[in-house]
């Protein structure tokens, strides 16, 4: 599914749990919010097991894909890493994650809403920001 038009956070959580799994396709990335976003709702992500996705997903909470190659784009003055996942991998993590999630929806569903709300509570956070600033 591609959205290509606003949507409100209700609109996009409600959308998003209705899926029983968040592919994130993107080829090069910033933080990955939408990968949160859909954690956030009990949806576990398909990512590539690579920075920043690996930094937030592990494979108690989601499903990691090899990196098959790495290419380097340059759009001045910018440099880009783009990673291109395993063809082979990609497809068995797939059907390993569906038969994952659809024998167990609730599990998962528990498991990776408690470990976002854990790692990304806002109080703990901001305590941790206040940290680095001291």
């Amino acid at each position: 599914m591609v959205i290509d038009e606003y949507l409100s956070k209700r609109e996009l959580y409600t959308l998003i749990s209705q899926h029983d799994l968040y592919i994130h396709g993107s080829l090069s990335d910033g933080f990955g919010l939408p990968v949160i976003e859909s954690m956030a709702v009990g949806v576990p992500p398909v990512v590539l097991d690579a920075p920043p996705w690996n930094e937030v997903v592990n494979d108690s909470v989601g499903f990691l894909v090899k990196v098959g190659r790495e290419n380097i784009i340059m759009r001045k003055p910018y440099k880009f890493k783009i990673r291109i996942f395993r063809e082979d991998n990609a497809l068995d993590t797939l059907e390993y994650a569906l038969n994952e999630v659809m024998n167990n929806r609730m599990g998962w569903f528990t498991k990776v809403r408690k470990y976002i709300r854990q790692r990304y509570d806002a109080h703990s956070l901001y305590k941790e920001f206040a940290k680095l600033l001291e």
